[in-house]
């Protein structure tokens, strides 16, 4: 079952006067935009702020004792199958932060020094609502989000202006830059979605 939305059109339209006009924003443009807003949002932060499936094929050493999954807030595992065979269940935990824990560890079925474990689990958050940390203030980015995107695309209006030269007379637009703490470009978005928690994994060199 596809994951619900963070909002609907109607919920956007309610809140943001802007897109009330259904024949200047249609449902489908407003859908669109909430969906793409929710992958860079996701991506960004390393969580899922609402409930997803995830399938996800990891290369494991013979008989590591744990996987490290790509989503933290695991909620549950539906199977984990190295090499073709079906782990029991029994056999393993999982931690919220998204380490697959074996008590026997994942042994390959063949002669091959590595195992290829595929795993299809349930991550993310509840469906996020304005009461709800962190809803409150990832409604409000995503809605942000809409309204500006969708103005944009009807009128060309410029990005966000982070940087003027008057002598030169040049003009810095805020584009996407996810290492410089942009994922949108937009600024106040991107001030909003700054404020919640990376949950991204560290990798260390």
């Amino acid at each position: 079952m596809p994951a619900a939305p963070y909002l609907t059109p109607a919920q956007i339209r309610a809140a943001v006067s802007t897109l009330a006009d259904s024949a200047k924003y249609p449902d489908t443009a407003l859908s669109d935009l909430v969906a793409e807003f929710e992958q860079v949002a996701e991506e960004y932060r390393g969580v899922a702020f609402t409930p997803r499936t995830a399938v996800e094929t990891q290369t494991v050493c013979p008989g590591a004792a744990s996987v490290t999954l790509n989503w933290p807030r695991v909620r549950s595992i539906t199977s984990v199958v190295v090499d073709g065979t079906t782990v029991s269940s029994s056999t393993y935990r999982v931690t919220e932060a998204g380490i697959l824990q074996s008590s026997a560890g994942f042994y390959a079925g063949g002669a091959f020094p590595e195992a290829s474990a595929v795993v299809t689990y349930d991550h993310g958050y509840d469906v996020p609502t304005s009461t709800v940390a962190p809803g409150s203030v990832l409604l409000r980015a995503c809605r942000e989000y809409v309204r500006v995107c969708a103005v944009a695309d009807r009128s060309n209006v410029p990005r966000d202006i982070i940087a003027t030269t008057s002598d030169g007379m040049s003009t810095r637009y805020s584009t996407p830059d996810k290492k410089a703490g942009r994922p949108t470009g937009y600024l106040e978005v991107d001030r909003l979605l700054n404020t919640l928690p990376d949950y991204r994994i560290p990798v260390f060199a």
